[in-house]
């Protein structure tokens, strides 16, 4: 008898039910050879136990979301498109690997984990998948392995604990109400977008960031803001840009695989566009600090366990699922840094990311190697605001390196079809 477990109000369900269509989180590690089926069947078989959440599926039963446990062998399979997390071909697994020549997908559906949680996952895949395909010793700094112990908070949802952490006096902050939508017409939700990768040097970014009072994924958020200004500069609405935050260290949960993030408000006003780059810079960084102040971030996140409470109350699944809606605003979402190590000469390219059509753009930044990489999500019907990204970069004279534009279609399982 398979094992279940109800998720009522944890942070699983609240982003499964959010993200029901769109929300799959896409990778692709490109290697150096030919991907052995073999070897990579072999490295899923041997990281089964030590990541079980990973391995479930998701049931529906009376209006109720539950977590199946997957105790039948995962199946690897070689197909010329990614496979979709959940669909019947991964038996309905929410992790879903398959390879074709020399390229390895990996997609997750966000009910899993988020960024914060997925980045051990992909490090420990490629591990065993290298050392099963080329022998070993291999360098492993910082991978978790098969026999490695399990975290105590490795599965305490943020949930559980957020009422807990609530502080005595919360601060308020106040930002508009509503924002400037893009208004350019986009592609439909079963049509690929577009994907645009622009590759920069660690140092150099850095080097750059710092000079300007800024951090890596502030400069991108606001080199974003500029680049849609550029394009509408007499709107109406305010501008704003979220950012993904990871939430982890304010809540005390630093290995909990469970989504552990909540959004920022960017706001390009006005008064901020008159200001040179390095004071904006300041101000976005101002902006992302008092955001994520515990006295603030603490009960801005409880606002997201509270709305999962009052789905969760709902009679229906249908009422769950259409309960939800996702932000049109684009976001920037910076995954973290990549450390494979040994496995580094075996890899050539590394692609992350997540598209949702209503919010027309979005980018996800993640360190490997010596780049920092920025994957650039567009459901836009044309390059409008890519170039003006680009353009932001050449007038602050920032390096880069761009990637060949590609058709960008995640593979979704929608609940309601079924």
């Amino acid at each position: 008898m398979k094992r279940t477990a109800e998720i009522g109000t944890g942070s699983s369900v609240f982003y499964q039910n959010r993200h029901v269509r769109t929300g799959i989180v896409h990778c692709s590690f490109r290697m150096t050879d030919p991907v052995s089926g073999e070897a990579l069947q072999h490295a899923v078989d041997t990281m089964f136990p030590r990541y079980p959440h990973h391995f479930t599926r998701l049931v529906e039963s009376d209006g109720r979301f539950l977590l199946e446990t997957m105790e039948e062998p995962y199946r690897v399979l070689e197909s010329e498109t990614p496979v979709a997390a959940g669909s019947p071909e991964v038996g309905g697994c929410l992790t879903a690997v398959s390879y074709w020549k020399d390229t390895i997908w990996s997609s997750f559906n966000h009910g899993v984990s988020d960024g914060g949680g997925l980045t051990a996952y992909w490090q420990t895949l490629l591990y065993y998948y290298c050392l099963y395909r080329y022998g070993g010793p291999l360098e492993s700094p910082g991978v978790i392995l098969a026999d490695t112990p399990f975290f105590p908070d490795e599965f305490t949802d943020p949930f559980d604990v957020v009422d807990q952490k609530m502080p005595k006096e919360p601060l308020a902050l106040h930002f508009p109400e509503t924002f400037f939508l893009l208004p350019e017409e986009r592609v439909g939700a079963d049509e690929p977008h577009t994907l645009f990768t622009v590759r920069i040097n660690q140092k150099e970014f850095m080097r750059f960031s710092k000079a300007v009072d800024g951090s890596p994924a502030v400069i991108t958020a606001l080199f974003l803001s500029r680049a849609i200004d550029r394009i509408h500069p007499d709107r109406n609405e305010p501008l704003c840009v979220k950012m993904c935050a990871d939430l982890r260290d304010i809540l005390g949960l630093p290995h909990t695989v469970r989504n552990c993030f909540d959004t920022l408000t960017l706001h390009y006003s006005d008064r901020l566009k008159s200001f040179p780059l390095d004071r904006q810079a300041t101000c976005f960084r101002g902006m992302v600090f008092s955001q994520m102040m515990p006295e603030y971030a603490i009960p801005h996140f409880k606002r997201q366990k509270d709305m999962a409470d009052r789905v969760g109350a709902l009679p229906t699944l249908e009422a769950k699922l259409g309960s939800y809606s996702a932000s049109p605003v684009p976001v920037v979402s910076y995954t973290g840094r990549m450390d494979f190590g040994g496995i580094e000469r075996y890899r050539t390219e590394h692609l992350a990311a997540l598209a949702s059509p209503d919010r027309g753009i979005t980018i996800e930044i993640f360190t490997s190697g010596e780049d920092f990489s920025i994957c650039f999500i567009s459901s836009m019907k044309s390059d409008l605001y890519y170039r003006a990204f680009l353009r932001e970069l050449e007038d602050a004279a920032v390096p880069y390196r761009e990637g060949k534009p590609k058709p960008f279609l995640i593979p979704y399982r929608d609940f309601r079809e079924e």
